[in-house]
């Protein structure tokens, strides 16, 4: 494995990034971690990982931007429901809304995160946060209360949005 400097990493990354058959790990040179060779290094083209293709991305800037904030509101909606939650009596009655609605905002916040840096796993999170999202937007549903019903619309929509990354 070759050698790069930092300056020609950061510089790659500036024009766009690297091809996985160029990518190549930086010497780690730190004085707290001395010296870590690069034959050290995870090999991020293993044969057991596989090669990842450089796939072109058919959605437009704006299209990707408005479905990465969708996601990232409805993370945000399930942690105020989350809080709301809490103060409620019937509390004991919502253990499986309250599992839910954790489990939803983080997979939409980690999901949002891999939208944003284009990561080529966007479109396998995007489907299992799918999946999440419309079991916390049906169980939302079932409370009759105000914040309970628009917290399920939001992550129903999210779902449908999920769906269509591809």
């Amino acid at each position: 494995m070759e050698k790069t400097s930092d300056m020609e990493i950061n510089e790659r990354n500036e024009m766009g990034g690297w091809d996985n058959n160029q990518m190549v790990m930086p010497q780690m040179t730190s004085p707290e971690m001395g010296m870590m060779p690069n034959n050290m290094m995870p090999n991020v083209t293993s044969p057991a990982m596989g090669m990842m293709p450089n796939m072109p991305n058919p959605v437009s800037p704006a299209m990707e931007k408005g479905l990465e904030k969708l996601v990232a509101d409805c993370a945000l909606t399930c942690q105020k429901m989350i809080h709301d939650i809490i103060c409620m009596k019937d509390l004991d009655m919502r253990k499986n809304q309250l599992c839910l609605l954790m489990d939803c905002s983080e997979i939409c916040h980690v999901t949002a995160c891999f939208m944003a840096r284009r990561s080529c796993f966007t479109p396998a999170l995007a489907h299992l946060c799918a999946q999440v999202c419309e079991a916390c937007g049906c169980e939302c549903l079932r409370f009759q209360d105000p914040m309970s019903q628009m917290c399920g619309q939001v992550c129903l929509n999210c779902a449908r949005a999920c769906r269509t990354v591809r």
